[in-house]
């Protein structure tokens, strides 16, 4: 107890030196270089929240400069994206792998809402990067985890955090489902229709030339085009989706061809959102209303078509997909669309999601791209990770996923 002091008789102990600890702080350190990242958010793609987002980025940009020890390794960020989840963020992502790689010492953001809305996740990820030794700093709370912290301050701000947002969700929940009981449900934007709202109400009408395409997916489903075989066409008519992508997979063409919307009936289902269960949604209620606008698929033609992608759905179980270091990392050099590796080939490939609806569509070659990178890939990472041979690099990756 050299740290205590003996004083009438009592000895006082002393729980919290504020000097010596701003001098353990990356912060307060100015005996070598620190490589430091700072992160910014904004959960909405609005001018006001883009303006914040550009405010965020200039000012850690001057605070890192005005510190001679620190060095800026990169400002990452997310715009109009949640924060209730991590993996859907390319921003953090990316950041959180350049901090495993050992790229960064001391990340600076703006608050623990930016960071994240998640206690479960923010929890974790901070004793990983502890383990990384990866100090965090948010500065609005002034919590620096580089230094002694207390752990249960930080959980605290990040249960307030989070509760903000779940409250601010329940009460839209609400809000929408109280309007679904008045017989006005909410309507979002799907191909073939146009939303008006007047007086707060939204009035629903039919783009004719797009419910021309609806239609022509229906009769194709049924003279056995599969999803794919649905989107090449509607690629090849350069068909914009009401989400304003001329890109067409089969997932899409399969949302249309389920969506009871496309029947004049409307089905409002409200689920609740469980964010200490990785934003996993429970359903909770469902509503189905007949007659609600106009149809552009009878409703014979729709039920013909789901009996049909029941027939045909596979029943067999789908594998998992393996994540992998290149996922979301290679772009087609001729289309720009996202690469996907795939496996129901004798030699599992990377390829063009778009190649696979046709040559009209991406013409670059399979068996070429694959050829090109190959080799440069591998002394990339073998070197990246230090790695003596091919098999040492294998047998680390297999260690490492072993331990997730």
């Amino acid at each position: 107890m050299s740290e205590d002091i003996l004083k009438n008789h009592e000895w006082k102990e002393v729980l919290w030196k504020p000097l010596a600890q701003e001098k353990a702080s990356l912060l307060g350190t100015e005996q070598k270089v620190i490589r430091v990242a700072a992160y910014a958010r904004t959960s909405k793609k609005i001018s006001v929240q883009l303006q914040s987002l550009e405010i965020q980025i200039d000012y850690f940009t001057r605070f890192v400069q005005k510190k001679p020890h620190f060095k800026l390794v990169s400002i990452y960020y997310d715009e109009g994206v949640s924060g209730t989840k991590m993996d859907n963020r390319l921003g953090m992502t990316r950041l959180l792998r350049h901090c495993r790689e050992g790229k960064i010492d001391y990340i600076v953001t703006k608050s623990i809402s930016r960071f994240s809305r998640n206690v479960k996740e923010l929890m974790e990820v901070v004793k990983e990067l502890q383990k990384l030794n990866v100090g965090l700093y948010f500065q609005k709370e002034n919590l620096d985890t580089s230094k002694e912290y207390n752990e249960f301050l930080l959980a605290t701000y990040a249960a307030l955090a989070q509760n903000e947002v779940e409250t601010l969700g329940k009460n839209v929940s609400w809000g929408y489902e109280q309007r679904t009981l008045r017989g006005v449900p909410k309507f979002e934007r799907i191909l073939g229709y146009h939303v008006h709202h007047y007086q707060k109400k939204p009035h629903i009408t039919v783009d004719e030339e797009e419910a021309m395409y609806v239609k022509k997916v229906y009769q194709l489903y049924l003279e056995g085009k599969n999803y794919n075989e649905i989107a090449q066409y509607l690629m090849l008519q350069k068909v914009i989706s009401s989400r304003g992508s001329a890109v067409w997979d089969g997932t899409t063409v399969k949302k249309i061809l389920t969506n009871v919307t496309y029947t004049g009936n409307r089905l409002a289902t409200f689920k609740s959102n469980d964010l200490l269960n990785k934003g996993k949604a429970t359903e909770r209620q469902s509503y189905y209303i007949e007659n609600n606008h106009q149809a552009i698929i009878d409703l014979a033609t729709f039920e013909e078509v789901q009996k049909r992608i029941q027939a045909t759905e596979y029943k067999k179980n789908m594998k998992k997909a393996e994540f992998r270091s290149l996922s979301s990392r290679i772009l087609c050099g001729l289309c720009g669309c996202n690469y996907q590796f795939l496996t129901d080939y004798a030699t599992p490939c990377w390829r063009c999601r778009k190649s696979k609806l046709g040559m009209e569509i991406c013409s670059l070659l399979t068996g070429s791209m694959n050829q090109n990178l190959k080799k440069p890939l591998r002394s990339d990472l073998i070197i990246r990770h230090k790695a003596k041979t091919e098999q040492s690099l294998i047998g680390s990756c297999k260690s490492a996923k072993k331990e997730k």
